[in-house]
C-alpha cells in the first residue's frame, strides 16, 4: 500500500492551519507544514500540534516570499513518501475522495490526477457549479514545476482525471480576506508575471486551456478547443510577422486578457460575471501591462520575466537546493518579508548578487 505525504503552506494563521490539519489527518501518513508565520505564530503552530500523533506532523519555518509558489520543490523535499496531496488551508476535499484516496494512488498506470476543484464553496458542503481542474494528487518524481505565479505542475508520466464523485472544494469562509497592503504587492509581482514574449503567451494560453478544459491522455493542443484557439493565435502571429522573443504590444495584452476572461465567463455560463468582473478585469490588466511597459527599467524586468518564465522561479532562484534555501532563511528572517523581498531576489539573481 502506497503512502501519502500530505503538504501544506501556511502563515500567521493558526487556527485554520489546524482545522485543516484534522481533516486530512486519516488520510496522511505524513504531513508537512511549510509555515512562514512570524515567531510568535510559529511557535504558537509549533505547540499547538503536539496534540496530534508523534512524528506524523512535520513543521518547517521559512522566509515569507508574498504566497508559496516558489518554496514548492523545498517543501516537497521534505515529504518522505512518494504521492502527495498538496492542499491549501482554505481548500477541502469531500468525503468521496477522503475514502478513496488510498485506492486512488495505487493505481499502477498513472502517475497525477487532476481533481475538479469548485472555486465558490462553502463549509456547508453548498457549491457552485464552475469548476478547474487542478493536478493536487501526484508522484513526487514524476513531476516539476515551471513557472513564476499558479501554475499546474507539469507531469512528466501518465495524467488522469478523476471522475465526478470526487472533488476539492475552495471555501469561500476561508479565504484570505483582501487588503490594500496584499493587492498592491500581488500588483507588483505581475510586473514580471504578464509580461509576456509572443512564445510566453502561447504557454500561457496552453496552461489557462488545461485548468478549464483538463484533455486526459492527449495534449491540449491537440483537443478540437486546443486547436482551435493555438491555431488562431500562431497564425495571427505568423501573418502579423510577430517574433517569438519580443514582447507582445499593447493590443495584444487586450486581446490575451479578453481571450482569459471570456474563457472563463463561458465556463461559468454566466452573463452577470461577464460585466460585474470580466470587463473590468481585461481593462485593469491591460492598464497595468501598459505600464509596466513604460516603466525605468522595462528592460531588465522583461528579461528578468523571460528567464523566470522559460527556467520556472524555483529553478531561476535555485529554491530547490536546500542550501540555497536555508542561506536565504537565515539572512532574511529578520527582514522585511513578502513580495518585496521577492522582487529583490529576482533582481539580485539577474544581476549577479545572489543569493
Amino acid at each position: 500500500m502506497k503512502k501519502i505525504s500530505t503538504l501544506i503552506f501556511c502563515r500567521d494563521d493558526v487556527d485554520k492551519t489546524i482545522k485543516l490539519v484534522e481533516h486530512v489527518l486519516d488520510v496522511s501518513d505524513q504531513i508537512v507544514l511549510m509555515d512562514s508565520s512570524n515567531r510568535k505564530n510559529f511557535s504558537k503552530l509549533e505547540k499547538s500540534i503536539k496534540s496530534f500523533p508523534k512524528g506524523k506532523i512535520n513543521l518547517y519555518h521559512t522566509i515569507a516570499l508574498g504566497y508559496p509558489d516558489p518554496m514548492r520543490a523545498y517543501g516537497i523535499g521534505k515529504c518522505r513518501h512518494e504521492w502527495i496531496l498538496y492542499i491549501d488551508t482554505d481548500e477541502r476535499i469531500n468525503a468521496e475522495l477522503k475514502k478513496d484516496i488510498r485506492k486512488i494512488v495505487n493505481n499502477p498506470k498513472c502517475d497525477a490526477f487532476a481533481i475538479k476543484r469548485y472555486e465558490h464553496a462553502h463549509l456547508s458542503g453548498e457549491k457552485e457549479e464552475f469548476f478547474t481542474w487542478q493536478i493536487r494528487l501526484y508522484n513526487k518524481n514524476k513531476i516539476y514545476y515551471r513557472g513564476l505565479l499558479h501554475e499546474q505542475p507539469i507531469v512528466k508520466g501518465s495524467l488522469k482525471k478523476l471522475n465526478d464523485k470526487y472533488c476539492m472544494l475552495h471555501i469561500d469562509e476561508l479565504k484570505t480576506k483582501g487588503s490594500k497592503r496584499r493587492d498592491l504587492e500581488y500588483s507588483l509581482i505581475k510586473k514580471y508575471y504578464d509580461r509576456l514574449s509572443y512564445k510566453m503567451l502561447n504557454e500561457r494560453m496552453k496552461e489557462y486551456l488545461e485548468k478549464l478544459v483538463l484533455p486526459e491522455d492527449k495534449k491540449i493542443e491537440n483537443t478540437t478547443m486546443g486547436r482551435i484557439v493555438l491555431g488562431w493565435m500562431k497564425f495571427y502571429q505568423a501573418v502579423t510577422l510577430k517574433k517569438e522573443h519580443n514582447e507582445i504590444s499593447t493590443f495584444d495584452y487586450f486581446i490575451f486578457f479578453s481571450m482569459i476572461e471570456g474563457a472563463y465567463v463561458m465556463k461559468r455560463k454566466d452573463i452577470k460575471y461577464l460585466f460585474g468582473e470580466a470587463v473590468p478585469t481585461v481593462m485593469n490588466d491591460t492598464k497595468g501591462a501598459s505600464k509596466f511597459k513604460k516603466e525605468k527599467n522595462s528592460d531588465e524586468i522583461f528579461e528578468i520575466s523571460k528567464s523566470v518564465n522559460s527556467q520556472g522561479i524555483i529553478r531561476y532562484l535555485m529554491l530547490d537546493k536546500d542550501p540555497v534555501v536555508e542561506k536565504l532563511n537565515k539572512k532574511y528572517e529578520k527582514s522585511r518579508q513578502g513580495i518585496s523581498l521577492l522582487m529583490k531576489l529576482l533582481e539580485d539573481r539577474y544581476k549577479g548578487n545572489y543569493p
